[in-house]
């Protein structure tokens, strides 16, 4: 993509890997393949080839690079592809594609939502995750998502409710209790958010945000020496992780509320790195 003149990309939705290289010679690549050794029991296997014709053969494939119409994992596997490569409305042609062959195909429908609210069309991934849910209702993904959006639309009780679906359907996933406690936090309801960052936190103990946003919701109840506990333990997550930007928001936190209580009488000093 960098070099278009001297460089040509295709994705083709198939097993197939080639390379064309001025028509002198082509490289073939196919799939790995069982093996008899125990080192390496699956090889990737290529052949190198200057026959013209065989590299004909691979020019005009490149050329008009056909899927079968039934072949639904082709689209699939392309659509993929060209969301991974920035190829947003290729990928919602080619979802498009799979759900023609098969309707039922809550993850074709949940991806063409996540693509079609990348391009800024909300509304339309909206539906696409509620269709998702409606050919699977066990779709965890696909109500994290739905909520989501409902949550950037102003439908925070929407929002909620797919959430405490996800909840339902898998007590132990930790993104629907993390964006419930957002949820929770925008309707004014801190004590319910504490609780899904708490379990958040349960679920993923190295989780710096959650930390930091149970801290956040602890300063507005009041529970300010909790609130500091939380930040400075968000702080040495985010500093461990490598996180530069969130640890240095995160020390600012606890420094202004270090103030407040130094104002109440009632702080104890902070160590001079935030720790």
């Amino acid at each position: 993509r960098q070099y278009p003149e001297q460089f040509r990309f295709k994705v083709l939705g198939t097993s197939e890997n080639f390379l064309v290289c001025d028509r002198s010679f082509a490289i073939l690549g196919a799939q790995s393949v069982a093996t008899a050794s125990a080192v390496f029991p699956e090889a990737a296997v290529g052949l190198r080839t200057s026959d013209a014709d065989v590299i004909q053969g691979l020019v005009a494939r490149f050329d008009n690079p056909t899927l079968d119409t039934r072949d639904g994992t082709a689209y699939f596997n392309r659509a993929a592809t060209r969301y991974d490569l920035g190829d947003r409305q290729g990928a919602i042609t080619d979802y498009t594609e799979v759900l023609r062959i098969n309707p039922t195909d809550g993850a074709a429908a949940n991806n063409r939502g996540l693509a079609r609210y990348d391009l800024g069309d909300r509304q339309a991934a909206i539906q696409d995750f509620g269709l998702a849910i409606q050919h699977n209702p066990e779709n965890v993904i696909a109500y994290c998502n739905r909520g989501f959006v409902r949550s950037e639309l102003g439908d925070k009780l929407g929002a909620i409710e797919d959430y405490t679906s996800a909840i339902q359907i898998n007590p132990d996933y930790a993104t629907a209790y993390f964006y419930r406690g957002l949820a929770r936090t925008r309707m004014q309801n801190k004590l319910g958010a504490i609780q899904d960052y708490t379990e958040v936190i349960r679920l993923s103990p190295q989780d710096a945000t959650a930390y930091f946003y149970r801290g956040l919701a602890c300063i507005k109840i009041g529970h300010r020496l909790d609130a500091i506990k939380d930040l400075r333990q968000a702080a040495q997550l985010f500093s461990d992780q490598g996180d530069t930007v969130n640890y240095k928001q995160t020390i600012r936190t606890l420094r202004k509320l270090h103030k407040t209580l130094v104002i109440a009488g009632s702080a104890k000093p902070l160590v001079s790195n935030g720790a």
